[in-house]
């Protein structure tokens, strides 16, 4: 699920730095960590972490099996 610009749960938590949120939509399965947004959360949510700064975000996607390669 997402709005039209293809924002989903997982891509506004990782924009914001909500590490924790971002940590159980992954665990829980309910994300698509390989989709792509546009808009203010654009990319992959590891790509939103990482051009907001969030490196906990980063670290946890990292820890949780995102593909660095991705980037």
């Amino acid at each position: 699920t997402g709005n039209p610009e293809g924002v989903t749960p997982l891509h506004v938590a990782a924009c914001k730095g909500h590490t924790e949120m971002v940590e159980l939509l992954v665990k829980e399965g309910k994300a698509d960590r390989r989709k792509v947004a546009k808009g203010s959360c654009a990319g992959t949510p590891l790509q939103s972490c990482c051009c907001h700064g969030h490196v906990n975000g980063v670290q946890a996607l990292l820890d949780l099996g995102d593909d660095i390669r991705i980037l």
